[in-house]
């Protein structure tokens, strides 16, 4: 295994209560981290495996993802 991804599409506690307001109130998935293993890095996996994630829940009905970052960390935002 070279990557890995981790897709909620549970309700979401932990944004109950951010700065400022959710942006949707339809069914959602949260996207809380996508690791590519160093050996591969900067091959396009991160961008085959958020694709192949967002045609899956397409095709699941689930049209909206959302996606949190902490800040100091904004390489990690540089797909969304």
């Amino acid at each position: 295994m070279f990557a890995t991804i981790v897709l909620s599409p549970e309700h979401e506690t932990a944004y109950d209560n951010i700065d400022g307001s959710w942006k949707t109130t339809e069914p959602y998935v949260a996207i809380h981290r996508v690791a590519v293993d160093n050996s591969v890095k900067n091959q396009g996996i991160a961008t085959k495996v958020l694709s192949y994630s967002e045609n899956f829940c397409r095709k699941n009905g689930i049209e909206k993802f959302e996606g949190g970052y902490s800040y100091g960390k904004i390489f990690r935002c540089k797909e969304f």
